[in-house]
């Protein structure tokens, strides 16, 4: 079988057995392809129990069984059975973080999902059960391991606590569960100190590619593009949709930013996909230019898309990826690129706005703080930027309101 064609990623250690409390053993191995009806059929019906707040999935995180697969072909997934297979197995789940600035994370995103009353409500279980996941993620390479725990879940949050996580991020409308938003928290654990001291670009790690399974999705078209825009040092700039005729203008910025270590990590989103991704939808679907007029210059661009690692299929939350031609540094592009990311997201129907920035992106920093953005967390060491090595990224996060949009 090829890497493509199986089920999810194997982890080569299994299948084995391992002991819980109260001398309880449980066979563990990867899933199989005749795990996943079961699996999801038992997924959807927790997340469809208005009572249950413990849920391991957000309530619309699959739209259907197949971009169900489609997460599963991107993870390490485990499956834990009783000798005689009497009990409802329960599920580990191990896969790129989808926070992390690189396109095959070196953090895990951890997940239990347990099935049966005594099991859910069993928080040692839980916490041996994360003691395993830990475990694997080491074998399969990864340098940390995460978790996105929704607010509603108290008991995972303990858990995750007393097994060493530590919070680290705040994300706000995270997802659905039991038919409204809700918030999660990001907690994070380095797997030993050498893979803290030792963090740098791996391209030879068998690691999964992160999921970007909310990264496109129909939003409102901007009917009022193109808008020209006038820059406070007078500089006239139209905005406009992508054509696919800017792609290499803009690859260009995105490689020219990289090599410099100016916003943008090595190995991050593979720009040329997402690109042509965007502009070859059903109509464009959030990625803007900015041209100078009349020379028709590309002075940058932007991409307003749904959160990457929102636990929802139709995210309520907007990232911006922001680029800027250096000849244009300093003109008050970004500043008014950011007022636009703001107005744009409002418009194409989010409620909040967020990004995440490098630590040495002290200009991009302040920008966002300026125009009323807020950090709610920081990851560790989340990218790796040409000449400065692996770097913390904040995240930062505005809510939407009419009164502070700017106006067209």
């Amino acid at each position: 079988m090829s890497k493509d064609d199986r089920v999810c990623h194997q982890l080569s250690s299994l299948p084995t057995k391992h002991t819980f409390s109260g001398d309880r053993v449980l066979l563990v191995d990867n899933l199989s392809e005749d795990d996943i009806p079961a699996l999801y059929a038992a997924a959807r019906g927790r997340c469809e129990d208005a009572s249950e707040s413990r849920q391991p999935f957000g309530e619309d995180e699959f739209l259907d069984e197949d971009s169900f697969r489609d997460f599963l072909r991107h993870a390490y997934v485990i499956v834990l059975r009783d000798a005689e297979q009497k009990d409802v197995p329960t599920y580990g789940f191990i896969s790129a973080a989808g926070i992390q600035r690189t396109d095959k994370p070196t953090f895990a995103d951890l997940r239990v999902a347990t099935f049966t009353s005594s099991v859910v409500q069993d928080s040692r279980f839980h916490e041996e059960m994360l003691e395993l996941l830990v475990k694997l993620s080491a074998q399969a390479g990864y340098a940390a391991c995460m978790q996105t725990i929704f607010s509603s879940d108290v008991m995972a949050l303990q858990t995750a606590m007393s097994t060493g996580f530590l919070p680290v991020l705040y994300a706000p409308q995270n997802g659905k569960v039991a038919g409204r938003r809700c918030d999660s928290v990001m907690v994070f654990k380095w797997l030993s100190d050498d893979a803290r001291k030792n963090m740098a670009l791996d391209k030879d790690r068998d690691l999964p590619r992160k999921w970007l399974f909310s990264a496109f999705t129909e939003r409102p078209l901007l009917t009022y593009l193109p808008k020209t825009r006038t820059l406070a040092n007078g500089l006239e700039v139209r905005v406009r949709y992508t054509e696919e005729k800017d792609v290499p203008g803009m690859l260009a910025i995105w490689e020219d930013a990289i090599e410099r270590g100016a916003g943008f990590a090595i190995g991050e989103l593979p720009a040329i996909e997402v690109m042509y991704a965007a502009i070859q939808a059903d109509g464009n679907l959030g990625s803007f230019v900015f041209e100078t007029l009349p020379e028709c210059k590309l002075a940058g661009a932007m991409n307003v898309i749904p959160q990457i690692f929102c636990r929802s299929a139709t995210p309520a939350i907007a990232d911006l990826y922001l680029m800027v031609e250096p000849s244009f540094y300093g003109q008050g592009l970004a500043t008014e690129m950011t007022k636009l990311y703001f107005r744009f997201a409002n418009d194409m129907g989010f409620s909040a706005c967020a990004t995440d920035v490098f630590a040495n992106n002290a200009a991009m920093r302040h920008i966002l703080l300026k125009q009323g953005m807020h950090v709610t967390g920081c990851l560790p060491l989340s990218g790796y930027v040409k000449n400065a090595g692996c770097l913390d990224s904040y995240m930062y996060y505005k809510e939407l309101s009419a009164e502070t949009l700017v106006q067209l």
